[in-house]
């Protein structure tokens, strides 16, 4: 397997502070790229042969990044996503932004008043921003960046799915994207939606959001209601891998830092998994390393334990960290909320 798709998160610094956002569970200070690291990192991009799409996003805010419009520019034969909770607009980032950019992934997770007690920062700071992206797209007479809305949906704002398709429609937006919270602590717990069992109330919503959202013209992708043995990855299916703010080469968002969620109501530790740092080893190097064959197989085979509907979770030590599964996996990927299509990036 090659190397078609690569996250890359040049800070974890971010401009904002959202209730829910689980880099507050994080360990150590927040970094970026080093000038020396952003020129490394374009060097291996540019030297994949069949790397087609980079997304800049992680858990930081790319736009904070000082060197975000620079590393546009070199990247710009490839499929640029940037997810953005566009706080702030640079008059730089804008024209970077409308040059190269695909995709222009926003963060809205309800109404004015909902957005402000998750974001602490007001929603119609970023609606004019989006405004006025989608006036400089008209008088260049430009198609992208397309305009994509993510909402978080917890308890505080199912009821508001709508109003987010609005606001998305009010700026030109294609689609919205829906993902259930992440808890990182149990007083998130209360807050989500999704159930071990049938949900007919919850799918029912979904449903009825997609026609509207249909009907006002965006396409959907709405989360599983409930937990499914099912499981897919979606970033090792696709070729995927990240390259956080220290240059560690991970597999995925769930292992990028070192933290804790919260999984059905149990606490559980993570750890960072990195395969090798990209200012050591070229990249390429790095991905065909035995181990991270191994762990990328036992992924696309499912040979980890499904830990979310064991019915000897309450009673196994193994759930409080994802270091090892019972079935001697390392790392655990048993509860990982992105597989069952419960947590979603793009």
């Amino acid at each position: 397997m090659s190397i078609k798709k690569v996250y890359l998160e040049p800070t974890d610094r971010c401009n904002l502070r959202c209730e829910m956002c689980y880099r507050r569970t994080w360990e150590g200070a927040a970094v970026s790229y080093s000038p020396e690291m952003e020129n490394r990192i374009i060097a291996e991009l540019r030297a994949l042969p069949d790397l087609k799409e980079v997304v800049f996003g992680g858990i930081g805010e790319p736009t904070s990044y000082i060197g975000l419009p620079r590393m546009l520019d070199k990247l710009a034969d490839k499929k640029i996503i940037l997810t953005s909770n566009m706080a702030q607009l640079s008059e730089v980032n804008k024209a970077a932004i409308l040059s190269h950019v695909d995709q222009l992934v926003v963060s809205i997770d309800g109404g004015p008043e909902t957005f402000e007690a998750i974001r602490h920062f007001p929603l119609e700071k970023v609606m004019e921003n989006l405004r006025h992206l989608r006036e400089e797209k008209k008088r260049l007479g430009r198609i992208t960046p397309r305009i994509y809305v993510q909402m978080v949906i917890s308890k505080r704002n199912i009821d508001e799915m709508r109003d987010v398709v609005d606001l998305g429609r009010s700026v030109g937006a294609e689609k919205i994207i829906v993902s259930h919270l992440l808890p990182i602590d149990m007083k998130d717990q209360e807050q989500i939606l999704y159930t071990l069992y049938r949900n007919d109330e919850l799918k029912d919503l979904f449903d009825r959001t997609r026609v509207y959202a249909l009907r006002k013209g965006l396409g959907g992708h709405f989360p599983d209601y409930r937990i499914k043995t099912e499981r897919h990855c979606r970033f090792i299916e696709s070729g995927s891998l990240m390259i956080s703010a220290e240059g560690e080469v991970v597999p995925c968002y769930r292992f990028s830092h070192s933290g804790r969620e919260v999984v059905l109501g149990r606490d559980k530790k993570l750890f960072q998994q990195s395969f090798g740092n990209v200012m050591h080893k070229d990249l390429q190097v790095i991905y065909d390393k035995p181990e991270y064959k191994r762990f990328r197989q036992s992924v696309l085979n499912n040979h980890h334990a499904s830990c979310l509907d064991c019915d000897l979770q309450q009673g196994c030590d193994m759930v409080r960290s994802s270091e090892m599964d019972c079935y001697g996996m390392s790392p655990s990927c048993g509860d990982c909320l992105w597989a069952r299509n419960i947590v979603y990036c793009i």
